[in-house]
């Protein structure tokens, strides 16, 4: 027998059917996996928008010639967002209560997910808003509904995806900020 170099056709459909299983396993749970993927941007996206805030309150950041404190608004009172505000507490009340207040809009992408409910220290907050107040120079967050309560110890942001997936950002009043 003369020794032969290279593939036999059984063993080279043998490699091309492995390949083709792998590819189509692979392709198959993508779209699940981009969708847990843009779900996870939407949580962190707000989870960042809170951590800004968070550092232009304790930092010295100023904002119509005054150096105030600065917070987060979630509002869902007309139903599911998909923006929230990043706000300077210029009249010093701790909520967001003026369009001249606004530093920045936030806006999570169509079809990411979007911010569907408001937890006070783990049940529903007074109210469909939220308000997450830094103010320099105290560590401490301040937590408000839009019925004026605050003294929360935590409040968490439920974003839920179009499929019904969800994913949580949650602030404690000693500054911690999570996205779970």
């Amino acid at each position: 027998m003369k020794n032969q170099n290279g593939f036999s056709l059984v063993e080279l459909l043998v490699v091309i059917g492995i390949v083709v299983i792998v590819a189509l396993a692979t392709i198959s749970g993508y779209p699940n996996f981009k969708k847990k993927l843009s779900l996870q941007r939407a949580s962190q996206e707000v989870v960042l928008g809170i951590r800004q805030a968070q550092i232009y309150g304790l930092g010295v950041k100023e904002f119509g010639g005054v150096y105030p404190g600065y917070g987060v608004h979630f509002d869902i009172s007309s139903g599911p967002a998909n923006s929230f505000v990043l706000f300077a507490d210029l009249d010093g009340d701790s909520e967001y209560d003026n369009p001249g207040e606004i530093v920045e809009t936030f806006r999570l992408n169509k079809g990411e997910g979007s911010i569907e409910e408001l937890l006070c220290d783990g049940v529903a907050c007074g109210s469909d808003i939220l308000n997450i107040i830094y103010l320099r120079p105290y560590p401490t967050v301040i937590l408000k509904d839009g019925n004026g309560a605050s003294g929360y110890s935590a409040a968490e942001i439920t974003i839920r995806s179009p499929k019904g997936d969800e994913r949580s950002a949650i602030v404690s009043a000693t500054g911690q900020i999570v996205a779970q």
